[in-house]
């Protein structure tokens, strides 16, 4: 996981870069009105940097992409002539431009040909993004999974040993972490600066994310874990505890 958020964390920053780079250009060349931006030795030095370590990142998160981003970095054959259609950021960066032959004005608009590869590029880029923030939700579902797994199954043996109240206090916030998550992957907003399980229950269904059914079966279960955490109220049954831990089980499973 340290290793994926690094990766996310070192795309954000080429991301923030080549956005800042490429609208820092695009806005020179427009004040000066010139074919290509005044600015090309600079912009070849932090563009190279940049294309460079961005070349690397998409090279190794999604290569299939990588030729695409190439291409808008140099698409022209050596001996080709320069068309809007082959005219790249290398040769922009090089100050090269095609001019009509009557009257030797620009064939085409060099900068926003540069704008819309880097652009291009950027975009790239931010689907390599995409895909990080993927993989790394995909491991922290494991490895909750697993935890969430641990927790039950030393409900379990609490169960075994007579512990019912600290066993159904476990199983009650391995089912309250496990709303969090779904409301959290879900983008469900949750008015309570503490929310507790059952505030995440109304909201998931509120937000149509649980049906009736399963809002009540989860309340139940809220029921058996509140007489675990109130030690005023009567003693919880082992089949009462059970029944909580099996519910937990199917609640993580089975569940959006």
């Amino acid at each position: 996981m340290a290793r994926y958020e690094a990766l996310i964390k070192e795309i954000t920053t080429l991301l923030e870069e080549g956005v800042s780079l490429l609208e820092e250009e695009t806005e020179s060349a427009k004040k000066s009105g010139k074919i290509i931006g005044p600015n090309i030795d600079f912009l070849s030095a932090k563009y190279e940097k940049w294309y460079t370590l961005a070349h690397r990142m998409i090279k190794q998160t999604i290569p299939e992409r990588l030729s695409e981003f190439e291409a808008q970095y140099n698409c022209n054959k050596p001996g080709e002539a320069i068309t809007c259609m082959n005219y790249s950021i290398r040769q922009y960066i090089q100050g090269c431009f095609s001019s009509r032959v009557n009257d030797s004005k620009p064939a085409f608009d060099h900068c926003n040909i540069f704008y819309t590869r880097f652009q291009t590029q950027i975009g790239i880029l931010l689907g390599a993004k995409a895909v990080l923030e993927s993989r790394l939700s995909d491991i922290a579902g494991v490895i909750e999974s697993e935890m969430f797994s641990d927790e039950l199954e030393a409900a379990s043996e609490l169960v075994d040993k007579g512990y019912y109240r600290a066993a159904g206090a476990l199983a009650g916030v391995t089912l309250e972490r496990t709303l969090k998550r779904i409301a959290s992957e879900r983008a469900i907003v949750i008015n309570s600066k503490k929310p507790t399980l059952a505030d995440y229950n109304d909201a998931l269904k509120s937000g149509n994310i649980l049906d009736t059914p399963k809002w009540r079966f989860i309340q139940h279960l809220g029921d058996i874990r509140n007489l675990c955490d109130h030690l005023k109220e009567r003693e919880p049954t082992k089949e009462e505890i059970n029944a909580l831990i099996d519910g937990v089980k199917k609640v993580t499973k089975t569940y959006p």
